[in-house]
């Protein structure tokens, strides 16, 4: 017996939140809980203590929880601002599905599902993922994606 797929269910680590009803890109950062801010910080040692040359923190303002470690020319992008075309995308027919984090909240993603579209007679629902990073391992990455991502498992395979 095949277990049946239903895309609107959490599974397996509930990485993502389900999102319903976001008319805007500022609507789902809340709902996704990604309405937080990163700054960098600078990076000390200990006995005698010491600030670590071009090295920084990188760190969530809300929790001060360290997020990665950055070089002095990394410059970070906002979930505020690297989701915010979204709205145009709604505005064109898309529905905002899932957001979340992954990595202890380093990186961030929210996907949206487009129109069916119809490749050699198969249906085929394209989703965008988005994605976001604050431990200098990627910049933002936009891709469209037959994934709904849910969880890790899925965000890997969409990748």
């Amino acid at each position: 017996m095949f277990a049946k797929f239903d895309s609107r269910k959490t599974y397996f680590d509930g990485l993502g939140e389900i999102i319903t009803n976001a008319n805007s890109s500022e609507q789902a950062i809340k709902l996704a809980k990604l309405d937080y801010e990163v700054v960098k910080q600078p990076l000390f040692v200990q006995s005698p203590l010491r600030k670590v040359a071009n090295q920084f923190a990188t760190v969530r303002t809300d929790t001060k929880d360290i997020l990665g470690v950055v070089g002095k020319n990394y410059n970070i992008l906002q979930n505020k601002e690297a989701f915010d075309f979204l709205d145009g995308l709604v505005e064109g027919g898309a529905t905002i599905e899932t957001g979340g984090t992954y990595r202890g909240s380093s990186a961030s993603f929210i996907t949206a599902s487009t129109e069916p579209m119809n490749i050699l007679g198969d249906e085929f629902k394209p989703y965008l993922l988005i994605m976001n990073s604050f431990d200098g391992s990627g910049s933002v990455r936009v891709m469209f994606t037959p994934v709904r991502v849910f969880c890790s498992n899925c965000l890997a395979l969409a990748i």
